[in-house]
């Protein structure tokens, strides 16, 4: 689990809450989207938009993109929000 840039010390609060070996996928999806949404929302120099993807060993899989400035998740792949908060 890392952080870097200028929002890490406030996903790191989030992560630092939140983890745990045994979370579950979505757990821990819903994780890094709580502590991405932090960071975009407390820091001033946050981008607006992330692509959160779920890496494993045998490659990527996108699993959606956050806007932090409006608190909405949006996948591309399925078309639907889910309101942050």
């Amino acid at each position: 689990m890392f952080s870097v840039g200028s929002g890490s010390m406030f996903a790191y609060g989030v992560l630092d809450q939140g983890y745990d070996w045994d979370l579950t996928d979505e757990d821990a999806q819903e994780l890094g989207r709580r502590s991405i949404y932090a960071a975009g929302h407390r820091d001033a120099f946050s981008g607006n938009t992330i692509n959160l993807y779920h890496v494993r060993e045998n490659g990527w899989e996108f699993i959606g993109s956050l806007f932090p400035c409006d608190g909405v998740m949006r996948s591309d792949s399925r078309n639907e929000q889910e309101t942050m908060m």
